[in-house]
């Protein structure tokens, strides 16, 4: 397995985000081929390009220099008008420039000199639409993968590290606190349903079942409910599927009957999600239609975009997921858009 397909395995156990990740293909400069990048994760109107250096060759700052250097050289041929292509197992991506909103830029180094700090945009000049920069050490970006964190959670991380190095140690830390802040959370408002020692086997449960609902059926509905799914945070996140359990386990489980279907609204900062569970038997969008009618104030300014999210029942408790996608900004955009510090020199210029 290469070290991409690695990273790509280890986002994909806790993350919908993973359908959005992928390994981009090299590109031809001259007499040279060049990786724009290591990985890349498009979603929701913005870019993550992670460079990673794994070693003990080079101290901290060689290797991030190393990393910055490659991302520059990526992102130049990227605004001169090359796509960044490449492929998961699931799709295949053609990122243009005009396709994405913001652009973060993540540095990744493994080995004895690992470290994390946030960049400044000045130093690293990586040119127009990069919002924000940064270094993790690997081991942090795994345990990130392993708590499932979306590209959401992503820049919080990177928001929250200091501008000079930390060790380790300390980003993992940073990991930890938003996610334990996020669970506490979540465990005082599930809607009735306590978030409990199980939630991790329910997650992968749940993100399993659904993407591979969106892999079997790649309608661009479906690609686009999954996509701002990915733009919820870990508290957002975690109520949901929490609440998305206890309701499927309830209408299709020992007892249930799966010929009702129940409705839950939850409003998340900035979104409002309708999840509707319903049973087969039922007209289609009924219970979606009510939540639309309650909606309609909410829905009718970007300020509040709504999310409506249906899971019909199938015999034998298997699952469609249908559903409208965001009708407002993405979540993930304007949280970039609230951290972003503008470069003295001017964001479009390159060296």
């Amino acid at each position: 397995m290469s070290e991409q397909e690695h990273w790509i395995e280890a986002l994909s156990r806790h993350t919908l985000g993973s359908l959005f990740v992928f390994r981009p293909d090299d590109y031809r400069k001259g007499n040279a081929t060049r990786e724009p990048c290591d990985l890349a994760w498009f979603a929701n109107d913005c870019l993550v390009v992670m460079c990673m250096y794994r070693g003990s060759s080079r101290d901290f700052s060689s290797a991030e220099q190393h990393n910055i250097k490659q991302l520059r050289g990526g992102l130049r041929a990227w605004v001169s008008g090359r796509p960044i292509s490449g492929s998961n197992d699931s799709w295949s991506f053609n990122v243009a420039e005009a396709e994405v909103k913001h652009v973060v830029a993540l540095s990744i180094i493994g080995g004895n000199n690992a470290g994390g700090r946030r960049l400044d945009l000045d130093d690293v000049n990586l040119g127009r639409k990069v919002r924000l920069a940064a270094t993790l050490p690997e081991q942090t970006v795994e345990l990130f993968a392993q708590k499932g964190g979306s590209m959401r959670d992503l820049i919080g991380v990177l928001a929250s590290l200091p501008d000079s190095k930390i060790d380790p140690a300390g980003c993992d830390d940073i990991v930890v606190e938003a996610h334990s802040v996020a669970f506490t959370r979540a465990r005082a408002d599930a809607s009735g349903h306590l978030i409990d020692d199980d939630l991790r086997r329910n997650t992968v449960r749940l993100v399993t079942d659904w993407k591979r609902m969106v892999i079997q059926q790649p309608s661009q509905e479906m690609v686009t409910i999954i996509a701002s799914l990915c733009d919820l945070d870990w508290y957002a996140k975690l109520v949901l599927i929490r609440t998305a359990y206890f309701s499927i386990e309830k209408c299709s489980g020992a007892g249930g009957d799966s010929s009702k279907g129940e409705l839950h609204v939850l409003r998340f900062e900035p979104y409002t999600i309708c999840l509707s569970i319903v049973g087969d038997s039922l007209e289609p969008w009924t219970a979606m239609k009510h939540a639309d009618d309650t909606l309609s104030l909410r829905e009718a300014t970007s300020e509040y975009p709504a999310l409506l999210v249906q899971v019909r029942l199938r015999p034998h408790a298997s699952q469609v997921l249908v559903g409208n996608p965001r009708t407002g900004p993405s979540a993930t955009s304007t949280l970039i858009e609230s951290l972003y510090r503008p470069p003295l020199m001017g964001a479009d210029q390159v060296v």
